[in-house]
């Protein structure tokens, strides 16, 4: 990349800029209308599909009963209990028509975390799944109808319509247009004088840290984020089929159905990560897009493996509608990377991102595709720089050279608002120019490639007063064929402080492999690609590591003996 064009991308970051075909999401709910497919599966699940006309008029239908019968008000807060399916959606872009703030909850947070969020979002009622709404209501030792707040169930007993299908149903337009309702809820939005640049919804982090934070998102942050997004996948509009595997409570899950929907695509949704659903859907739905965590893809791997095993006919592309896999949340092993792209036969196209960026900061575009260890360029829309976080200097970024090492810190749009309700947080890593930190250390490499080379600031491990950053250990471990997942821990020691605790989740097949010898052949790994100083001093063998919804490993959690 020359210098020239790095900087015009990186100055090049508004919505109108990109020539947005949708300002709103109201404004996406007219872009599905206006497909040239008429009438084409918006979503698929194992019971049912949605058309996309339908899903509007199930929107426009629960939009009006929230307005008419639960009397929300714009800004009130309406928490999602929700797995991978359509009613997720109806019910956030439903929210959003009426000017209320959607708050995807996780759903497989620990009771003590879901109570924080549902009384620190000050929510005015619940959206829910009837299983999770009888789960939240056990948690709080009592029934459904004495839950604290108002509650919509969006599916009951096959013997009777849900309370949520009974609303949409009784609400849903039967004289007018569904494009003169939408006109209605434009004007209502346009006489309460609503901006996209004010909050559009909130979405909680996993919480790896302490309590989860909320993070504060507009539609503007969104919508950016999308436009961004596509420039940089290149992906065709009306036909393309997302698989939903992901759980659509984490940015990354939300952010990529999303993209679909947007683009016209099918979602094909798997209510919770089920391997062997996913090959089937595979194979029966024709998918052609699948966004996944790199953990996801290892299961994903060896269930694709087993269900040829028992095929009579084997083909050298095992998906062959299959044509791009979204690899992001946690860092892609190069070996995992040859693997995905050796048995499916697709291009891989790894990302980046938080919560806070809405979330993608950069992803390796579709024209270049997969580059080992680099997780693309930034955003069009969005202004990267690296800052030394001894000094608090902007380091230099020249063409054709690698940069230094730095923290990694981006503008624009796609950065959130704040965190709600904690000004000391939202302090701490917005500058007030606008540019928000995201603690991560990277550099940009010779070919203009974004490289998260360190690791996180809070995670350096100081060894005999090194700062040591955990994750290219972790990198180079998981090479090794026995390994599975791997997590790097800082280990009290009177001598050097800090010690490096390698703590190892082995392959299925190598249980029995024999500890001792492993270390030696993992130390020598590292000695072979790093300095001395990176090598562990100790290796913890578990059966398996903890991880959160979206198959990153929560460190936290690891107790080390």
């Amino acid at each position: 990349m020359s210098q020239s064009t790095l900087k015009q991308r990186t100055d090049f970051h508004s919505i109108e800029e990109l020539q947005l075909p949708f300002m709103t999401f109201l404004s996406i709910l007219r872009h599905l209308l206006q497909s040239p497919r008429s009438h084409y599966d918006a979503f698929v699940t194992s019971e049912f599909r949605l058309k996309n006309d339908e899903f509007v008029q199930q929107v426009i239908g629960l939009a009006t009963a929230l307005k008419k019968e639960w009397k929300l008000k714009k800004g009130d807060k309406v928490a999602l209990l929700f797995w991978n399916q359509p009613e997720f959606f109806v019910s956030f872009f439903a929210l959003r028509l009426i000017g209320a703030v959607p708050v995807p909850i996780n759903i497989l947070m620990t009771p003590q975390d879901m109570g924080y969020v549902l009384a620190h979002a000050e929510i005015t009622g619940i959206l829910a799944t009837e299983i999770l709404a009888l789960q939240l209501a056990e948690q709080k030792n009592c029934s459904v109808e004495q839950l604290p707040f108002p509650l919509l169930i969006a599916n009951a007993a096959e013997s009777e319509k849900s309370s949520f299908e009974k609303k949409i149903s009784f609400y849903a337009p039967a004289i007018h247009t569904l494009e003169d309702e939408l006109d209605a809820f434009d004007a209502l939005m346009r006489s309460e004088k609503s901006s996209n640049n004010e909050l559009a919804f909130l979405i909680y982090t996993s919480g790896t840290t302490g309590f989860p934070k909320g993070v504060m998102l507009s539609e503007r942050n969104i919508l950016s984020n999308l436009a961004g997004f596509q420039t940089a996948l290149n992906i065709q509009r009306d036909g393309e089929r997302f698989l939903l595997g992901l759980p659509v409570f984490h940015c990354y899950g939300l952010i990529c159905a999303l993209f679909a929907i947007a683009e016209r695509a099918t979602v094909i949704c798997v209510p919770r990560f089920n391997p062997k659903q996913i090959v089937d859907f595979l194979k029966t739905e024709a998918v052609t897009v699948l966004p996944l965590v790199p953990t996801m893809f290892t299961v994903l791997l060896q269930a694709a493996k087993r269900k040829a095993s028992h095929e009579e006919v084997h083909s050298e592309k095992p998906f062959p509608t299959l044509h791009t896999c979204i690899s992001g949340g946690a860092a892609l092993p190069e070996t995992l990377l040859q693997t995905i792209q050796e048995n499916l036969n697709v291009q891989v196209l790894e990302g980046y991102g938080l919560s806070e960026t809405s979330p993608v900061i950069a992803v390796n575009t579709a024209q270049r595709g997969a580059v080992a260890g680099a997780v693309g360029q930034p955003l069009v829309n969005l202004r990267l720089r690296l800052v030394n976080h001894e000094t608090g200097d902007v380091l230099p970024i020249e063409a054709g050279k690698a940069s230094a090492e730095g923290e990694i810190q981006v503008a624009g749009d796609s950065v959130m608002l704040g965190y709600y309700k904690n000004e000391d947080e939202t302090a701490k890593v917005l500058c007030a120019d606008g540019w928000f930190k995201t603690g991560d250390l990277g550099h940009i490499d010779a070919e203009g490639l974004l490289r998260i080379s360190g690791g996180r600031l809070k995670d350096l491990i100081i060894r005999a007063g090194e700062n040591i950053a955990p994750l290219p250990i972790e990198r180079i471990l998981v090479q090794h064929e026995a390994v599975a997942h791997v997590a790097v821990l800082p280990l009290k020691d009177e001598k050097l402080g800090e010690a490096l605790c390698a703590c190892i989740e082995l392959m299925p097949e190598s249980k029995e492999i024999d500890q001792k010898t492993l270390q030696q052949e993992l130390s020598a790994l590292v000695r072979q690609q790093l300095s001395a100083s990176y090598t562990p001093d100790a290796y913890r063998f578990f059966d398996e590591l903890p991880k959160n919804p979206t198959g990153k490993i929560v460190k936290k959690q690891i107790v080390l003996y």
